[in-house]
């Protein structure tokens, strides 16, 4: 599903569902991926999220993203009915805890035209915005969210003194 366009760029603590798509900033590398659930420890705000990687072609990044089937970023185990084995599951989800204050919103679309490889048929899900615009617009989002905290409260004391 689609991000709205009044939610784009807007921080995942504020309104939180299953199945959207963000991306957060980890020491300096970006972590795109779907919500998954809320985090077990009620005292933290973060969340779950299955982790997707841009398919790279010719070391190309590009908009389709696939599910990572685990990387050095998992750092939770994936939840499995009493009945079901891990082992018979066709890949292991990677899920990585993250904060939900730093996530941002970024709009995708599920579709299955590919103009590189028209023989691929697969549903995926696609960056709405170039692959090489995205660490452009994770860093004017966090950027755009310090600038309105700085000066909200300078804002506020200045309307309390009129």
């Amino acid at each position: 599903m689609a991000a709205n366009r009044r939610e784009t760029g807007q921080r995942v603590y504020e309104k939180s569902q299953r199945f959207q798509t963000v991306a957060t900033k980890k020491n300096s590398e970006i972590i795109l991926g779907a919500i998954s659930r809320k985090s077990t420890q009620k005292n933290k705000p973060n969340i779950i999220i299955q982790h997707y990687q841009q398919e790279i072609i010719n070391g190309t990044e590009r908009s389709p993203l696939l599910p990572c089937e685990g990387c050095h970023l998992k750092n939770v185990d994936t939840i499995t009915k009493p009945n079901q084995q891990k082992e018979n599951k066709e890949f292991q989800r990677c899920l990585i805890e993250i904060d939900s204050r730093q996530a941002k919103y970024v709009p995708v679309r599920k579709n299955i035209v590919s103009t590189s490889h028209k023989e691929d048929k697969r549903i995926k899900k696609r960056l709405i915005i170039s692959p090489r615009s995205l660490k452009l617009y994770i860093d004017n989002t966090n950027e755009q969210q310090n600038t309105q905290q700085e000066l909200l409260p300078q804002h506020s004391a200045h309307i309390n003194i009129c």
